[in-house]
């Protein structure tokens, strides 16, 4: 049977609880952050905010990349990295505007996380 493919395995994700309310917290966790990221769009000067997002976004993309550049592979991975990067520098501007509500959301946010709930019931 050499030259027969190997079944495929399909994912293993659970559909258990844990898994239903990780994927309803990573839904709030992304949504807080678009609505920072609305909040930087609209109350600070474009020109800016654009300067500081790009360069920024720019420098940091290069420390996502592992493959060479001048792959394909390393190019998306400087992509990736840079959206990241824009994103959170975008979410911190956001958060600037309204500092208590800002720590107060990523102070629920980290109180509530799957992975810190784990780590304090395995404490």
């Amino acid at each position: 049977m050499a030259g027969q493919a190997a079944p495929q395995r399909g994912s293993q994700t659970s559909l258990g609880p844990d898994a239903r309310y990780e994927r309803i917290w990573a839904g709030f966790a992304v949504s807080a952050a678009a609505v920072w990221i609305a909040i930087a769009v609209l109350r600070t000067p474009w020109a800016p905010m654009l300067a500081l997002t790009v360069m920024l976004a720019a420098f940091g993309g290069t420390f996502f990349v592992r493959s060479p550049v001048s792959t394909t592979k390393g190019r998306r991975e400087y992509a990736a990295g840079a959206a990241i990067v824009a994103s959170v520098v975008l979410v911190l501007v956001g958060m600037r505007q309204d500092l208590d509500a800002g720590l107060a959301v990523i102070a629920i946010l980290i109180a509530s996380c799957p992975y810190v709930i784990r780590w304090v019931g395995a404490s």
